[in-house]
């Protein structure tokens, strides 16, 4: 009986083991930052150059959130490589045409001028002194609200890829500021940039 009860005891803790190693990985793929494919077909190939087999294709709007790293400018998938030049943050979605296409001059104007808003100072402080205290998921958590409100914001970009690497996750960061820098060049980002690739303190 009590080899049984043991044993009992054994397997149940070795179950929530990993029940916990399970939600951990979870929760670290939650964390990860999704892509999206904006070439109408992209080669998946079996190296990380253009010359290398093709061993499928994914279509416009794919998502690709399970990835290993960078390799000479491929994104490392578990089925193969993928360029990182047809990979974007955000999915483009195609404006729907109108179904009258007399629209007044004033709802034109409106349509026009409409901009994003603009994030809150607060949220960018609270932001960076959660980098200063070490609170790396604090960091992007508040980085990706300012991003929701506006992609365009450079800083809330620089406070989320800083967040990922003093967390250890160095390639992702460094991939997520090359996918900015392509869309919009700054100087800040790519002094950044560097410093990760030669693997300074930041």
């Amino acid at each position: 009986m009590l080899r049984i009860a043991m044993f009992c005891v054994g397997l149940g803790v070795l179950v929530l083991m990993l029940e916990s190693k399970t939600a951990k990985q979870a929760q670290n793929l939650q964390e990860k930052i999704c892509f999206y494919v904006q070439a109408n077909a992209l080669n998946v190939r079996q190296a990380p150059n253009t010359q290398a087999q093709i061993l499928q294709t994914l279509s416009k709007g794919a998502k690709v959130c399970e990835y290993f790293g960078v390799e000479n400018g491929f994104l490392r998938l578990a089925s193969g490589y993928v360029s990182t030049k047809y990979l974007s943050l955000h999915q483009r979605v195609e404006k729907p045409k109108l179904a009258n296409a007399s629209v007044s001059k004033k709802e034109a104007k409106i349509l026009l001028t409409s901009t994003q808003k603009t994030p809150k100072e607060d949220d960018l402080q609270l932001a960076r002194l959660a980098i200063f205290n070490q609170d790396y998921t604090k960091a992007k958590t508040l980085a990706l609200k300012i991003n929701q409100q506006n992609p365009k914001n450079i800083a809330s970009w620089e406070i989320f890829a800083r967040a990922l690497y003093l967390e250890g996750n160095k390639n992702e960061a460094m991939l997520v500021l090359q996918k900015i820098l392509a869309q919009r060049p700054d100087t800040g980002l790519l002094e950044l940039l560097e410093q990760m690739r030669r693997g300074e303190k930041i």
